[in-house]
């Protein structure tokens, strides 16, 4: 049901304040006319309370299903326009019908023969108010053949509009880092693999008979990875996460002209992390959302605890985020130095997902990494600033699957660093 005062307002719009004439109305000719904020009518549509339907990134609304959603008083559930797009659809009443839709009595009813007068009597002593020239319908007349009462057509009911999807848009599959998309008891499975480029130079401190010597090394690095994530919706605002990577990684060490290479098969470390949406988008402001996240080591690694907040904003038909996490790590000193971790991590992102139709959209980020210097026995991380740009595609596979090919390259750095993937995630739906 909708507000009292709501209903008030919308008892005195104007008719003029939205064209009525047009059988297709806006998102904003549909605000106008309730007198609501865009974002209220946005939500309703979202929610499935307002009949709607979403084409590609534009909501559009037929006049008449909004008239008999506004008529429904007695039917139309209740909606709570700060719940997320969870409920079914309700099916939607036939359109009123049209005064200029109604069949026009015949010009000249035909004359028919005046009844007897023991017909008029009995008529009179019902309490009617029957003549002579004017028969009740419940009486044949002697020029009219008895018939009997033709049964009354069925109420038919339009197709609904706005049903509720049953797979996500490729804008959600695209945002899946930084929304909480997921409803309570939704499962999305998601296989990532990555291979990763990367050359970079570090100090290591060499024993000399006299101390420790700073050398510059030269590390390369060329990793093949398999990501395995999990997303469960524990309720309509609440997300758990979890992800595992298997790693086949080769290094190598140049130090002093000296070479040495190395190749192990790991699996990475087990990242668990909640993450909550705490306001939700409305006019003016951003969507923001919290995340915690700890990582615990499968190896020769070492334990990490850390969060986050994330920004979204809807500029139709594309969607802003930014968002930036900061890991503290319980650095453990490995006489691997390819294994040492820094101690604060500072990771940044911005960019845009940008939705051509529900099953494509094309996504550009900036990344940013801070990690100040950290020193060990034998090697010392020193402090750096890394920025990568990533290019990515998010497209409908399947009922529920999606592929998301994604480039990254590093954009700054005495080394260099690229990496190429494709994701493949797929959502459950209850």
């Amino acid at each position: 049901m909708l507000p009292d005062r709501l209903v008030a307002e919308i008892d005195h719009a104007p008719a003029s304040d939205v064209s009525l004439q047009q059988d297709v109305l806006t998102l904003e000719d549909v605000a106008t006319f309730l007198r609501v904020e865009r974002t209220v009518v946005e939500q309703l549509a979202q929610q499935r309370c307002l009949p709607g339907r979403r084409i590609g990134t534009q909501w559009r609304f037929h006049r008449a299903a909004v008239l008999a959603w506004l008529a429904r008083t007695d039917a139309t559930p209740d909606c709570d326009i700060s719940a997320p797009s969870t409920l079914q659809a309700p099916s939607a009443p036939a359109p009123p019908v049209q005064e200029s839709e109604r069949t026009p009595p015949p010009p000249h009813p035909p004359s028919r023969s005046p009844l007897p007068s023991s017909s008029l009597a009995g008529m009179r002593g019902r309490g009617t108010e029957a003549t002579a020239t004017e028969p009740t319908a419940s009486e044949p007349t002697a020029s009219e053949p008895t018939t009997s009462e033709a049964p009354p057509a069925p109420e038919t009911k339009p197709e609904t509009v706005g049903t509720k999807p049953d797979q996500p848009r490729a804008e959600d599959v695209a945002l899946r880092r930084q929304r909480v998309l997921l409803g309570a008891r939704e499962l999305t499975l998601e296989l990532d693999l990555f291979y990763t480029r990367s050359d970079q130079q570090d100090i290591q401190l060499l024993p000399e008979t006299t101390g420790v010597l700073p050398t510059l090394a030269q590390q390369k690095q060329q990793t093949f990875t398999s990501l395995y994530t999990a997303r469960v919706g524990l309720l309509n605002n609440l997300q758990l996460v979890a992800s595992v990577p298997l790693l086949l990684q080769t290094d190598t060490l140049t130090v002093l002209n000296t070479e040495r290479s190395h190749t192990r098969t790991t699996g990475g470390d087990l990242t668990l992390g909640l993450r909550r949406t705490l306001l939700r988008e409305g006019v003016g402001y951003p969507e923001v959302i919290a995340s915690l996240e700890g990582a615990i080591p499968t190896g020769q690694s070492s334990y990490g605890v850390g969060g986050g907040i994330a920004l979204v904003k809807s500029v139709d038909p594309a969607a802003l985020f930014a968002n930036v996490n900061y890991r503290y790590t319980f650095s453990r000193d490995f006489s691997d130095v390819t294994r040492l971790q820094p101690e604060h991590t500072v990771s940044t992102n911005i960019g845009y997902a940008l939705a051509l139709n529900d099953a494509l959209t094309v996504s550009t980020s900036v990344a940013g990494i801070f990690t100040p210097r950290t020193e060990f026995s034998r090697a010392v991380l020193l402090s750096r600033e890394r920025y990568s740009l990533q290019l990515g595609l998010t497209s409908l596979l399947a009922k529920g699957l999606y592929i998301e090919p994604t480039v990254s390259f590093g954009l700054n750095g005495p080394g260099s660093n690229v990496t190429f993937g494709v994701n493949l995630p797929y959502t459950f739906m209850p």
